[in-house]
């Protein structure tokens, strides 16, 4: 619970802006990308994905 409210003390101003474009749209846009290497007994892989909407992140993952 400590750690938890350090966290929350520390990142008090950080939030999501959501802003309509110059046209006066909200567009939605999505990036892939992933990583493989090694030998068919041994893979490693790396993967990740961002979705944005109007210039802020919704949505991310990140794995190995």
């Amino acid at each position: 619970m400590r750690w938890i409210l350090q966290y929350i003390k520390g990142t008090i101003d950080v939030g999501l802006v959501f802003e309509k474009d110059v046209r006066g749209e909200q567009e939605c846009t999505g990036y892939v990308d992933s990583y493989y290497v090694g030998i068919l007994t041994n893979v490693s892989q790396t993967i990740g994905y961002i979705f944005i909407l109007s210039q802020a992140p919704v949505s991310w993952h990140c794995t190995l």
